[in-house]
């Protein structure tokens, strides 16, 4: 699992990572994806860029990357699951286009609310 957030920022349960690694999955901290990588028409990986910072001053889902740290890592099924319309092809000298248009905050649900008390995380489909 490819995330922009370093574990601390994860909106995610501290036992919910755990869990998952214990399960076998492998987390790739402070990555954004930058494009897919393609063979005759078949995934074949996805490169990344490095992400400098997630958040703003204020707190807000903001992301800086860093365009010239890109690792790639095979892959032949990728899923993109974002919180706001990413345009990974727009990479320009901050990294992807993000889309503020659309963008609403809703409140979280509270079984969603992330440890430590930090309240502004993405959104849950059940708190609409």
């Amino acid at each position: 699992m490819i995330s922009p957030e370093a574990r601390e920022e994860m909106p995610a349960h501290e036992f919910e990572v755990e869990e998952a690694e214990r399960e076998g999955i492998r987390f790739v901290h402070r990555r954004g994806p930058a494009r897919i990588l393609t063979e005759e028409g078949k995934v074949v990986g996805v490169e990344t860029i490095g992400v400098r910072s997630v958040f703003d001053e204020e707190g807000r889902f903001d992301p800086r990357f860093d365009t010239s740290d890109r690792e790639t890592y095979p892959a032949d099924t990728i899923i993109l699951a974002v919180g706001q319309a990413v345009d990974v092809g727009a990479l320009g000298e901050d990294g992807p286009e993000v889309s503020r248009r659309n963008h609403r905050r809703r409140p979280v649900h509270p079984r969603h609310q992330p440890a430590r008390g930090v309240g502004r995380w993405g959104r849950c489909p059940r708190a609409a």
